[in-house]
């Protein structure tokens, strides 16, 4: 997870909040809140100092490698040029 992606699938992104809202029995939301809570909670939750704070990048990514979709939705490349499509990425 060395890059931050510049296309997320919607497909993945709605999953990932259907997930979110189920582990939270609740608005997505409400599943973030309470890991922050929780990171506080243990000492843990220090943002300016590196902590394990998650980004929506970090969670989709996440989300997709678990689900065993990374290579489903996303390809990788090295260059701005896809080959599996023959698009140039912008």
């Amino acid at each position: 997870m060395g890059v931050t992606p510049a296309i997320l699938s919607t497909r993945v992104a709605r999953a990932l909040l259907r997930h979110l809202e189920a582990k939270s029995a609740g608005p997505w939301y409400r599943r973030l809140v309470e890991f922050i809570d929780d990171q506080r909670a243990r000492g843990l939750y220090a943002p300016m100092h590196g902590s394990p704070t998650p980004t929506e990048y970090t969670l989709y990514y996440l989300f997709t490698e678990q689900c065993g979709w990374a290579s489903q939705y996303h390809t990788k490349s090295e260059s701005l040029w896809c080959a599996q499509t023959g698009f140039p990425a912008r």
